[in-house]
């Protein structure tokens, strides 16, 4: 990479982010297929000691302090610090289709917080910054970055990603992920490990414990008078001590701390 890493709130919709004070989040739309949703986050003064952010599998584009920075995808759970009082402006991308849009493999961004410019060159990010530069007005600034990074993802890509998402949402337990990706989309093991780290950041079973920590967070939000026994059981962990086992490693909380703050 360019420059420094430069640390940013990758808020992320799938994660305890959504039930906290100042995010708003809302569809793209006009945009193409590459993003799905615009996003804005006020960091509030009692959020000084940093955001714990999730993992969901996709990367943003965020508007932070007058620049332009690419959140790439997360393996684990991260605290992020931000300075009270600012605002971060994020378009996130359909998983699987910022390795496209970006032209760059996101293992090469699991993790990192990096200038667009170190990616795109500083003459393209220029071009994508210079409207927003001028704008102050939060709803404004949102339409006119979903306006500036108007663009479609590749259809192979995306067709790929869509097929790959789909076949690791549905597979029962952790040793039949492979299997089952690989019948379904015909590739061998190696090759589909290979396309799986060039457009998520990681391979089919590492995206298969984040989609399914993703199905958790989504249960918990939708009914939090859930036991996490019958959570554990829908989402498909073997049983309660397996999604306690998986959530640590995950996010470094406990089920119940996590379902405490997606039911706020």
């Amino acid at each position: 990479m360019g420059s420094a890493v430069v640390d940013a709130a990758h808020v992320l919709t799938d994660t305890v982010e959504t039930a906290l004070s100042g995010y708003s989040e809302r569809p793209t739309s006009g945009i193409g297929s590459a993003f799905r949703l615009a996003w804005t986050k006020r960091i509030t003064t009692d959020q000084a000691d940093g955001t714990l952010v999730l993992p969901d599998g996709a990367a943003d584009i965020l508007w932070m302090d007058g620049e332009l920075v690419v959140a790439g995808p997360d393996r684990f759970a991260k605290r992020e610090w931000t300075v009270p009082g600012s605002t971060i402006f994020g378009l996130r991308f359909a998983r699987g289709a910022g390795s496209t849009w970006l032209g760059i493999e996101m293992r090469d961004l699991v993790g990192l917080r990096v200038p667009l410019a170190d990616i795109v060159g500083r003459r393209r990010a220029n071009e994508l910054a210079e409207p927003l530069r001028a704008i102050d007005d939060a709803t404004l600034l949102s339409a006119a970055m979903e306006r500036a990074f108007q663009g479609m993802a590749d259809p192979g890509a995306a067709r790929f990603a869509t097929t790959v998402i789909g076949v690791l949402n549905q597979a029962p337990i952790d040793a039949a992920v492979i299997p089952s990706a690989m019948q379904v989309t015909g590739l061998s093991e190696r090759t589909l490990r290979r396309r799986c780290d060039q457009i998520f950041g990681y391979g089919p079973r590492t995206l298969a414990r984040i989609l399914r920590l993703q199905r958790l967070l989504g249960l918990l939000r939708t009914d939090p008078k859930l036991t996490l026994a019958t959570a554990a059981a829908v989402v498909g962990f073997a049983d309660q001590s397996h999604m306690t086992r998986e959530v640590r490693s995950l996010t470094t909380l406990a089920p119940t701390t996590l379902s405490s703050l997606v039911a706020r």
